[in-house]
């Protein structure tokens, strides 16, 4: 199996970044695109969470039920049976 034109296009660049660059600068590169990945996922669930949180603070808003200084799980407990609570 012969190597094929866009093949030898891609081993020539990494070639040429690794004579440009050393290996070790490399490997820097590489963790700090994986530090740059893994801060995005992380800074995406805490905003999923902030949006969660304020759902939850209207809805026990909407309830009649106190938010300061709980947790959010405690918050749905409450909803939950100030939900089942109603409904009976």
């Amino acid at each position: 199996m012969a190597i094929a034109g866009t093949e030898w296009l891609i081993l020539g660049a990494i070639t040429l970044l690794v004579i440009i660059f050393s290996p070790s600068s490399m490997v820097d590169l590489g963790r700090r695109v994986g530090r740059a990945v893994s801060e995005f996922k992380s800074g995406k669930s805490k905003v999923i969470q902030v949006e969660h949180d304020g759902i939850l603070a209207e809805t026990a808003e909407k309830l009649g039920i106190r938010t300061e200084g709980k947790t959010p799980n405690r918050i749905i407990e409450e909803i939950l049976a100030r939900a089942s609570r109603d409904t009976h």
